[in-house]
């Protein structure tokens, strides 16, 4: 990261009661404190422990307790030697060494030398530490500033253009915990000119969510002149501790989209293989007609439903599962592992294909059930219309001196015919039969009565049946009555003799 650690001087009362405050916060965790920052440090003692707790370097070996001046310099050399370290990865030079920040014996440190390390303690360990990687800001002044406008833009009465005046109103510092945690204030209810309300409310909030405050926030509402270098410390640390918050947000996010990816992913998966399961188990062979139309009706019904919602369902997983996979890669987050390979999207991208497979197939299976059915009733028509051709011909040609042998065959052809539209009893497909048969026994009784002429009350049908099937069959008359034909006639055309 392109790091400036600016070393510039500072006279200002207000950034020596910021820094102190910010060194303070750091050594009471090792029960230590300074009074003064021109003076406590000069025997490097609370120097290094203030480098060793927020760099988290420890020092193999120095001087706890020097009494006398080259001890404490030899201190002071160890910690300049490692803050001069990340300061030459920033291209930037220590102007000063530990002789020179000793200072006079019995005096303290230069002012402006101790301001200024501990400026660039801050700079690397406060500042630089919120900041993003590779950014495009020319320093981090700059980058902390945009973040400040991004994350405040939408605030009315808030436009932070610098960190002086920007923020003398408190505006900033409640619209930046709002932005964040909008449950710990009601920002919409502040009044722009009540800096010294404001800014209280920011300060009680700030301390509530575990924010330290080194700003002397009440006299930043009234001073004339705003140290910037203090106020960068105190937003620098709001910053870092929001920025916990929004990680955390963000780390829950990542982690919700994981959860319900997978539960959509397993509903989704468990829907298809169920689907597929119906469908690979509907077999046809032995089914009937009305079956195999109510199996078509629940086809069309899938078709026209669930498999557009299972399509749907699909659509929706995959757009998730590639904002998820751009979210994670955003938040510089490991690439997404399912749970278990049945997650995957392949494994639904197989199963899916899998369903629409197994919908042809059962289509498939309808279909040549219904070609089955088909020829079937083909098949019975066409041994009716066989044994009506035959008792048509029977009729004109039989023997009459050998009627009773006549008449057996006619009865054995129609029971041979009988015991095959028998085996459709009770089957859809009966009805079919039974029109069928009806002609077959409309046939049988033409034959009897040709052979024997005994009327009977299904003459006229037969009659019919017969002109339809021959295309030229006359009205018989009943029995003792003769036959009325037109001259020219012939007995071969009656079919009566």
């Amino acid at each position: 990261h392109h790091t400036q650690y600016l070393i510039m001087s500072s006279s200002e009362e207000q950034e020596i009661n910021t820094f102190t405050k910010w060194v303070n916060l750091h050594l009471k965790k090792r029960d230590m404190q300074v009074e003064s920052i021109f003076t406590d440090f000069r025997d490097g003692v609370k120097l290094i422990n203030l480098y060793e707790q927020i760099s988290g370097f420890s020092f193999d070996k120095y001087n706890k307790n020097p009494r006398i001046k080259v001890q404490s310099v030899e201190n002071l050399r160890q910690v300049l030697l490692k803050i001069q370290e990340f300061m030459e990865s920033a291209g930037l030079k220590l102007q000063y060494g530990a002789e020179q920040l000793y200072g006079e014996e019995g005096g303290e440190s230069d002012r402006v030398q101790i301001l200024g390390l501990l400026w660039v303690l801050i700079s690397k360990y406060v500042i630089a530490d919120g900041a993003e990687e590779d950014s495009e800001y020319k320093s981090l002044k700059q980058e902390l500033l945009a973040w400040c406008r991004e994350n405040t833009q939408e605030y009315d009465n808030v436009d932070i253009t610098n960190f002086t005046t920007s923020w003398q109103n408190g505006l900033g510092f409640c619209a930046l915990i709002h932005h964040f945690l909008p449950e710990k204030l009601d920002y919409h209810s502040l009044n722009p000119e009540n800096n010294l309300e404001n800014i209280q409310l920011a300060t009680t909030t700030a301390e509530s969510i575990g924010i330290d405050n080194v700003l002397d926030m009440e006299e930043l509402a009234t001073a004339e002149q705003v140290n910037e270098r203090s106020v960068m410390t105190q937003v620098a640390l709001y910053r870092q501790h929001l920025k916990s918050y929004a990680d955390k947000a963000k780390a829950e996010k990542l982690e919700k989209q994981v959860r319900e990816y997978e539960y959509n992913a397993r509903s989704l998966a468990d829907a298809l293989q169920k689907q597929i399961d119906d469908f690979n188990g509907q077999t046809f062979e032995d089914k009937t007609n009305k079956d195999v139309e109510l199996a078509q009706n629940s086809l069309f019904d899938y078709r026209s439903g669930a498999r557009g919602t299972l399509a749907s369902q699909k659509t929706v997983l995959d757009c998730d599962y590639i904002q998820m996979r751009k979210d994670r890669a955003k938040g510089n987050v490991d690439a997404y592992e399912p749970s278990s390979e049945d997650l995957s999207p392949g494994n639904v991208d197989n199963l899916f294909a899998e369903l629409m497979n197994a919908e042809s197939g059962v289509q498939q299976r309808i279909r040549e059930r219904q070609n089955a059915l088909q020829e079937t009733v083909e098949a019975y028509n066409n041994a009716a219309n066989e044994y009506i051709t035959y008792a048509s011909d029977k009729a004109q040609n039989f023997d009459a001196e050998n009627a009773d042998g006549e008449l057996n065959e006619v009865d054995e052809r129609f029971n041979a015919v009988q015991e095959q539209f028998e085996a459709l009893r009770g089957d859809e497909l009966s009805r079919y039969a039974t029109v069928a048969f009806e002609r077959v026994t409309q046939a049988r009784d033409f034959v009897h009565f040709a052979i024997t002429g005994e009327y009977n009350e299904t003459l006229q049908s037969v009659v019919s049946l017969v002109q339809n099937e021959r295309g030229s069959v006359p009205d018989a008359a009943p029995e003792g009555e003769e036959a009325s034909a037109e001259e020219g006639s012939s007995n071969e055309d009656t079919l009566v003799g």
